[in-house]
C-alpha cells in the first residue's frame, strides 16, 4: 500500500494518459487480435501456440483469483484508481501481467532474437507497472502474475509442441489439457474462465479439423493478408455479438460463444481463405 501511495505521488495527467494506453497492451482484445493475425497471415502453428497458451494462462489466472479472493486496492484510502473497467474480478494475480508474460515469452521463444527478448521484457514491465500506477493491483499481484505467466509457457509449451509434431494424434496431451480445464472449473471458475475455456476448446477443435480436412497454409501477398484480417475479424466480431444476443446469459452462453469464435478462428476462416486461393 505504501509503495502505491509513493508511486502515485508522481502522478501527472500526461502519465495518466500514457499508462492508460500502455495497459491496453495487456487486454484480451489486443492479445487475441495479435494471435489471430499471426495464425492467418504469418504462421498458423505459432498463432495456435500463442492462442492456446494465452487461454490456458487466463484459465489458471482466473482460477487462482477465485481461490485466493484477494481484494483490489480500488477504493482504499489514499489510492487513486484509473481504468477501473479493466479491473474485473479479484486482485491476485494480475491477469494483464500474466497474459502479457505468457504471450510475449512464447513469441520471443519462437524466434530467439535478442531484440525480441528485449521488446518482450519491455512490454511485460510496462504493462505490469501500468497496473500499479493505475491503482488496480498490488506489487505482489504483478510479480506473481509474471511468474505464473512464465510457468505456463515453460510447462504448456512442450505440450503444444508434442501435439503439433504428432499431428494431434497424441491423446495424453489432449487429456492433460482437458484435465487442466476441468480442474480450473471445479476450483471455482468465474465468467472469464468459461470464456477462456470455450475459446481454448474452440481453437483446439478447429485446429484438429484443419489438420484432418482443411490443410490451411498461410499464403498470398500483403493485400490478401489485409483482406483476411479485415474480413475475418469482421466476421469474428459478428459471431461474438450475434451469439451474445441469441444465447442465454451465464456460463453456458459464455462458453458456447467463445467456442464458436475459436472454431471460426482456426477452422472456419482458414477454410474460406483456402477455397479462395484455389
Amino acid at each position: 500500500m505504501d509503495f502505491l501511495i509513493f508511486l502515485q505521488s508522481f502522478a501527472r495527467p500526461a502519465l495518466d494518459t500514457f499508462f492508460q494506453a500502455v495497459t491496453l497492451l495487456g487486454e484480451d482484445t489486443f492479445m487475441i487480435a495479435l494471435a489471430v493475425a499471426v495464425y492467418w497471415c504469418f504462421d498458423k502453428r505459432l498463432g495456435f501456440r500463442l492462442g492456446a497458451l494465452y487461454c490456458l494462462s487466463m484459465i489458471l489466472n482466473n482460477s487462482i483469483k477465485e481461490v485466493v479472493a484477494a481484494p483490489r486496492p480500488i477504493g482504499m484510502e489514499g489510492i487513486r484508481s484509473l481504468s477501473i473497467e479493466s479491473a474485473t474480478g479479484y486482485s491476485f494475480p494480475s491477469g494483464h501481467t500474466q497474459g502479457t508474460t505468457t504471450f510475449w515469452t512464447t513469441l520471443s521463444q519462437a524466434f530467439h532474437r535478442w531484440w525480441l527478448y528485449a521488446l518482450a521484457l519491455g512490454v511485460i514491465a510496462l504493462v505490469g507497472f501500468s497496473r500499479l500506477y493505475l491503482g488496480v493491483h498490488y506489487p505482489e499481484d504483478v510479480l506473481w502474475g509474471a511468474v505464473f505467466g512464465i510457468a505456463v509457457t515453460v510447462v504448456g509449451g512442450p505440450i503444444i509442441t508434442a501435439l503439433e509434431n504428432h499431428r494431434f494424434t497424441l491423446w495424453w496431451p489432449c487429456l492433460l489439457l482437458a484435465g487442466a480445464v476441468g480442474a480450473a472449473l471445479l476450483l471455482g471458475a468465474g465468467a472469464d474462465s468459461y470464456k477462456a475455456c470455450g475459446a481454448l476448446a474452440g481453437i483446439f477443435t478447429g485446429r484438429i479439423l484443419d489438420e484432418k480436412y482443411i490443410h490451411f497454409e498461410v499464403q498470398g501477398g500483403i493485400f490478401f493478408n489485409i483482406f483476411k484480417l479485415l474480413a475475418g475479424m469482421a466476421v469474428l466480431l459478428a459471431i461474438k455479438e450475434a451469439l451474445k444476443g441469441a444465447l442465454p446469459e451465464g456460463p453456458a452462453g459464455d462458453f458456447t460463444r467463445y467456442l464458436a469464435v475459436g472454431i471460426w478462428t482456426s477452422a472456419g476462416a482458414p477454410w474460406i481463405f483456402t477455397r479462395m486461393r484455389r
